[in-house]
């Protein structure tokens, strides 16, 4: 469908599934995860659900018969911290913070606040010197209605389609899955965009899109720089999924 400059369709209902955003960053040779325990204090009211995330490597020794695999060691690789409702968790590590939303989606400001909010708060006991990648990244479930001759011409479906043009052209596609990489910007952005189509039933067509938008730079970005960046991935997904839809499915789903 067309876009008018930056003014992007509003839809009733937001068929994302899940909504990431992740910090990549670098921090002090000296800090350990186990540096990270003073945030499950900070983060007990509204995360109460505490998770240490452990490694574990393993040791294969083909000459021992009765037990070849042993637990060689295990150390500690971050925390996770869950809401309540398991509606919202994020991950972090001495290099990665990963924050996510499941389910329902209310609005892009709701979630970059409550998002950047556990970044902020992550910040005194982590103390990033640059951030590396930034990625915001979601997934969306959209079931479009047709009619079994659809299956024919996925044209009428999705912008971004798989067809045949041997012999076989004509036979239905009733699953599929694709991914395409496009690099921005000087290949400082990329954006993987990846679809599927699942199995339907009936006039019932299910279609996963999963488009995440990265920025890898090694920077020091101030809280605003941040802010201002995920802005900036999200216009571009927006152009990406906006740009997907026929006008058919967006009459559907708006």
């Amino acid at each position: 469908m067309k876009i008018e400059g930056n003014q992007f369709p509003k839809l009733a209902k937001a068929p994302i599934v899940l909504a990431i955003l992740e910090i990549k960053f670098k921090t002090s040779e000296e800090k350990t995860n186990s540096n990270l325990q003073p945030l499950e204090v900070i983060f007990k009211k509204n995360f109460p659900i505490h998770n240490t995330i452990s490694t574990a490597e393993v040791e294969f020794k083909p000459e021992l018969e009765k037990t070849p695999i042993s637990l060689k060691s295990t150390s500690l690789s971050g925390h996770s911290f869950i809401s309540e409702d398991k509606k919202n968790e994020f991950f972090i590590s001495t290099d990665t913070f990963t924050f996510k939303q499941h389910g329902e989606y209310d609005t892009w400001a709701k979630f970059k606040e409550k998002a950047l909010s556990a970044w902020a708060k992550c910040l005194a006991v982590i103390e990033p010197k640059t951030t590396e990648r930034l990625s915001l990244r979601y997934i969306n479930s959209i079931e479009i209605s047709a009619t079994k001759n659809a299956a024919l011409a996925q044209e009428i479906f999705l912008n971004t389609f798989i067809a045949s043009y041997g012999s076989l052209q004509k036979t239905p596609i009733s699953e599929y899955s694709l991914r395409y990489t496009h690099p921005l910007n000087e290949n400082k952005i990329m954006v993987n965009f990846a679809q599927e189509l699942r199995q339907g039933s009936g006039d019932k067509f299910p279609f996963i899109i999963d488009i995440d938008v990265l920025y890898i730079s090694s920077e020091k970005l101030n809280d605003s720089s941040i802010q201002n960046k995920f802005d900036e991935l999200r216009k571009i997904k927006n152009e990406y999924f906006f740009d997907n839809l026929t006008d058919s499915t967006y009459i559907q789903i708006k």
